[in-house]
């Protein structure tokens, strides 16, 4: 038993045949990953034995608390040596982990092995991208709003970064420095790229290497141009902690950088040392120093420089999902309630059903009696009531038969984001209805990869008592993907998620104005979708837009209606409340064309909801429509073709233009205030409410465009309760000013006292036990 625990159980015909197991990826003399994500599994065979030919497998405790197997064909002839990687969900903490290779059907060799274990998933990860690791490990915190959030470091090279954006959310920051980019493979671009878009945040530093340590960023996915290298000498790098340790100034060998479209965060006079730019929900710092030479690794203020970066980088919205941000594929509560909500599907009125048994009742019960007493026949009901059942369960049949369904069924939900080069990134999420009890083994068409959707549950990944040893699924990976499922019940649900490896083109063009809550303009649709329904998201403001087919250009002036950041409100106003009216609370009272039309509201008002509680915030403006063109490739179960019901959520960023002439204005809500928590005690942001809430001291700023000359500032947010203490930043007095400020407007000469020369507005929230509504700002100004 003693060595069963410390050295791995075999089973094999051959010691002959060796196997080993790491899982993660390198941190200093070990492995890290992190429950509930994604983790690389490398397994090495050692193969003396015999020619192999079949598969190797990876036992998973999977949410159900039973196994789930993920499995890659292999053929390793014999006296050879291979190493073989799968991404595997691990949602539970383990330091074990079985290894089984099969053929024809029978494990010929089963190992147990041990196995680090994994970080809780709150934990926040850095990964490094660097020739020289060492010099940059300093940068090894990042300021969490929750103090359980603990910091870990991690080592990437061109081996192990992951080619899946799914396996790169583990990350919440990486580090490219003193790295040849060049040397990594356009699938782990892309997701790096898809990474960041969904919220990720990206530090590269340059210097004296930035040359090929932007080597890769070919595409204008950081725009801009570099110059020559020089030396200069600077105190911008010290924060008020750091200048009171020591105030020498640093000489630093610096890359002359220009970037497009970079919002400046660091600067010695006019020589810009550190560009922020946002892409999506991500942000990415480009800074022009090294950060692994000196004089930066023998600088007493490293560490809180690198800690005061990072933390200006990644936005309050990101923080806010740092808490609770459901791990593997996020919270899909409510994709799982829309698949198992198939609108198209129609069923018998309940009310004709009970119509049918009471009419049974009384012709089987006293009719049948009656009439049968007045002829002195009785003894006949044993044979008329049978006859009576068989006649009415035959006029059931007929009357449901046409919602009668013999097949496994695929009930379809896709996302599509477009990106800026038309590029669309096309993820199919599919219950799978089956009438019978059987295996069902899903396969998807080629230019499909498919695997299951793990729910991790929050409370369970701590869960360390023995697991089930039952196998209920197994996963194919490799070039043809597929699942089986193991004895599934009567119409269960079998959810799984397949992306579109076949590229897919297409464009919404706009060409849009906003100017007094009224959003002007046209918009061309250029993807296959036709769209039946189409939003336009920009800050706080909704605009419906309805219906545009494929290839179809439209005109649109509408007035923009404000949903105060309260995404539910925002629902609100696309799909009523489903419990606002009494006939919607009670769906058995509408009729079938109603009934079809509430169901298949509250599905999008869920998969809406789903992106919504997914999404890092809105910036600038989205596109958001549905379409029922059919997009995804064919599902086969057990060899057969299923029908596909079948709808896709488009979504588009939108270019909205603020600007008349030399006029701008921003609608409230556009500029989006950083959040800076001065408390530890329980309190955070809301960011589907737009509210911040608990114990504490909240700081806010607004950041105007430096580029606009400000004439007027319109602040508005609910007011909150008494015990809610309100400031704004005097920039002449420099101190806060206690007031009430939830209707306030900025004009004339309050204008430089309250904003100042970096054109940043600052507030201040003292809370105690309560919430209150974020405050939102509109501007209105001139271009300078």
């Amino acid at each position: 038993l003693c060595i069963s625990l410390f050295v791995g159980f075999d089973v094999a015909a051959d010691t002959s045949l060796d196997v080993s197991v790491n899982v993660g990826f390198d941190k200093d003399n070990s492995k890290f990953y992190k429950i509930g994500y994604l983790a690389p599994v490398q397994i090495e065979v050692d193969n003396k034995l015999k020619d192999l030919s079949g598969e190797i497998q990876i036992e998973t405790i999977n949410e159900n608390n039973n196994i789930t197997l993920y499995t890659q064909l292999i053929n390793i002839p014999m006296n050879t040596n291979k190493k073989i990687t799968l991404n595997v969900p691990i949602l539970k903490f383990t330091n074990t982990m079985n290894i089984n290779i099969v053929e024809n059907g029978k494990i010929i060799y089963k190992k147990t092995a041990r196995i680090v274990n994994g970080a809780s998933s709150e934990t926040l990860v850095i990964g490094f991208l660097s020739d020289d690791y060492e010099s940059i490990r300093y940068i090894d915190k990042i300021t969490a709003p929750n103090y359980s959030n603990s910091t870990n470091t991690v080592k990437l090279d061109e081996n192990s970064f992951p080619e899946e954006q799914e396996v790169m959310k583990m990350f919440d920051v990486i580090i490219i420095n003193n790295y040849d980019t060049a040397k990594l493979g356009e699938k782990q671009y892309n997701a790096l790229k898809s990474w960041v878009l969904d919220g990720g945040t990206l530090i590269v530093g340059t210097g004296p290497y930035g040359a090929k340590t932007l080597n890769i960023f070919k595409d204008n996915f950081i725009a801009g141009t570099t110059g020559e290298t020089s030396k200069i000498i600077t105190s911008s790098l010290y924060d008020d902690e750091t200048r009171f340790i020591s105030a020498e100034p640093l000489e630093l060998d610096i890359l002359k950088l220009n970037i497009h479209e970079g919002e400046t965060i660091l600067k010695e006079g006019e020589m810009i040392l550190g560009s922020k730019i946002k892409k999506g929900a991500g942000t990415i710092g480009v800074f022009a120093f090294d950060f692994g030479l000196k004089p930066l690794t023998a600088w007493i203020g490293n560490r809180d420089f690198s800690a005061n970066i990072i933390d200006k980088l990644i936005s309050s919205e990101v923080k806010s999902r740092w808490g609770n941000k459901g791990r593997l594929e996020g919270d899909y509560t409510m994709l799982q309630y829309a698949l198992r909500n198939a609108p198209e599907l129609t069923a018998p009125k309940s009310s004709t059903i009970i119509f049918l048994f009471i009419i049974y009742i009384i012709i089987a019960a006293p009719i049948n009696y009656l009439v049968l007493k007045r002829f002195d026949k009785r003894e006949l009901m044993w044979l008329t009531i049978p006859a009576l059942s068989v006649i009415f369960a035959g006029i059931i049949y007929f009357v449901g038969f046409g919602t009668r369904l013999s097949e496994p069924i695929a009930n379809i939900i896709s996302i599509a984001k477009i990106d800026e080069s038309g590029g669309v990134n096309h993820k199919v999420y599919a219950g799978i209805f089956n009438p019978t009890k059987s295996d069902l083994t899903i396969e998807p068409e080629e230019g499909m990869n498919l695997k299951p959707i793990s729910f991790s549950n929050f409370y369970n990944d701590r869960n360390s008592d023995v697991q089930s040893t039952k196998v209920d699924s197994k996963v194919i990976l490799g070039a043809k993907t597929g699942i089986e499922f193991y004895k599934t019940g009567l119409w269960s649900m079998n959810t799984v998620v397949a992306e579109m490896t076949a590229p897919i083109k297409g464009k919404l063009n706009t060409n849009l104005k906003y100017a007094k809550d009224r959003v002007t303009g046209t918009i061309s649709n250029n993807t296959d979708y036709d769209l039946e329904e189409l939003y336009l998201i920009s800050a706080n403001q909704l605009a419906i837009i309805g219906e545009i087919k494929s290839g179809d250009t439209k005109n649109i002036d509408l007035l923009m209606k404000n949903f105060y950041g309260n995404k539910y409100d925002m629902l609100n106003l696309i799909y009523k409340e489903p419990y606002a009216a009494p006939a919607l609370s009670s769906p058995s009272k509408l009729k079938d064309a109603e009934l079809m039309e509430y169901r298949e509201n509250q599905q999008k008002r869920q998969v809406m909801e789903t992106f919504l509680n997914q999404s890092a915030g809105i910036e600038n403006s989205l596109l958001i429509g549905w379409s029922h063109t059919p997009i995804s490739r064919k599902i086969f179960v057990n060899g057969k073709e299923v029908k596909k019901l079948e709808k896709t959520l488009v979504l588009s960023n939108a270019k909205l233009s603020f600007t008349n002439g030399n006029k701008i204005e921003y609608p409230l809500g556009y500029i989006k205030p950083e959040l800076v928590n001065n408390s530890s005690a329980k309190n955070g942001f809301d960011q589907n409410r737009n509210v911040i809430y608990g114990n504490g001291s909240f700081e806010m700023s607004f950041k105007i465009d430096k580029t606009v000359s400000v004439e007027e500032v319109a602040i508005r947010f609910t007011v909150p309760a008494a015990n809610v203490k309100q400031y704004i930043w005097d920039t002449k007095m420099s101190s806060w000013i206690e007031g009430q400020y939830g209707n306030m407007d900025i004009i004339q000469s309050d204008i430089e006292k309250y904003i100042n020369q970096d054109n940043v507005l600052k507030f201040k929230f003292d809370i105690e036990d309560d919430e209150m509504q974020i405050p939102q700002i509109g501007v209105k100004g001139s271009v300078k």
